[in-house]
């Protein structure tokens, strides 16, 4: 299952979004949007993302002013795999797979628990005992 972040050029997430579900996901300014960012250099109705069966996912540029871009080539329709990146105005659209960036977030939270001693109490030893 994918997951849509929508991100600042500076990296800061904004929101995160679950694709699942068989109805198109218009992206744009406006409110009719299911997903609205409401920023200038956004067209109204700028790009759609849709499902093609239950696994894969296009992109499709709403003939926006500014375009959709990817690696900085304007693109018309490309199907999503895991780790793209869309530039849509001043935000970033980063596809990845759900399990991906979870597994990620806690390989990088076991990291920073590593940093501090574990201590394990054993039922198995008496209470004063620590390993």
């Amino acid at each position: 299952m994918f997951e849509l972040t929508i991100a600042s050029k500076d990296g800061k997430v904004i929101s995160r979004v679950e694709l699942s579900g068989e109805k198109p996901v218009r992206i744009g300014r406006s409110p009719e949007c299911e997903i609205q960012i409401p920023l200038p250099a956004i067209s109204r109705e700028h790009a759609q993302i849709e499902p093609v069966d239950d696994r894969h996912w296009v992109i499709r540029d709403l003939n926006s002013t500014h375009g959709c871009l990817v690696r900085g080539q304007r693109i018309r329709e490309l199907t999503i795999t895991p780790g793209l990146v869309v530039e849509v105005g001043p935000a970033l659209l980063k596809f990845d797979e759900m399990a991906t960036r979870i597994g990620a977030e806690m390989l990088a939270s076991i990291k920073d628990d590593e940093e501090a001693p574990v201590k394990v109490r054993s039922s198995m030893l008496p209470d004063d005992t620590l390993r």
